[in-house]
Order: structure tokens, then sequence, then C-alpha cells
């Protein structure tokens, strides 16, 4: 028989909190938050006073969520805005659009 050891909850607790960390710095310092950051100051220089990007994948809310949070302690007006639309080309079909919303005035 194997030796199947029940895991500490505490130290479950601990790795998953190290982990979260780990994750929101990898967000914050990486290529996601640079992308951001890179269309809001296209945005401006185009003399706008917002941004939108769709998301695409809903796997990646979790980052736009970190990214967020971020912005808004620099001040930034951030939402996740869900909207259910009518198919374009069949209207009997609905489809669900998120878009990450940055605005700056």
């Amino acid at each position: 028989m194997a030796n199947n050891r029940i895991p500490n909850p505490s130290l479950l607790t601990s790795t998953a909190v190290e982990s979260e960390k780990e994750y929101r710095k990898e967000i914050i310092e990486g290529q996601f938050m640079e992308n951001i950051i890179n269309k809001i100051e296209s945005s401006a220089l185009d003399g706008f006073r917002g941004m939108k990007m769709q998301i695409h994948r809903p796997e990646n809310l979790k980052d736009f969520e970190i990214a967020m949070e971020e912005l808004q302690k620099a001040g930034y007006f951030c939402e996740i805005k869900t909207e259910t639309k009518k198919h374009f080309l069949f209207k009997s079909m609905t489809v669900t659009e998120r878009n990450f919303i940055v605005r700056w005035d």
C-alpha cells in the first residue's frame, strides 16, 4: 500500500498564500501588465481618456482582476463589464461579452 498522508490544512493554506503572492507578482511585473500599460499610453497619445479591451478567454479574468486592483491603487477607474448581446447573425442566440475598461478622467 502506498503511504497516503493527509496534508496539514495550515501547510496547504500557507502554500496557497505564497503561490498567490508569486502569481500576482508575475502578473504585475510581467508582459500582461506591460501590454495593458502600453494600451493605456497609446490611448492617451491618441487623445482618449479611457481604454477598453475585450476579454476573450474566461481564464484571463483573474489576471485582469489583479491588473484592475493595481491600476485602482494608482488612481485609475477600472471595471470589468459583462454584457449579454444577441448574436449578430443568429438573432435567437446570445453572446456574453466581457470588457476591461480603464478611465483616467
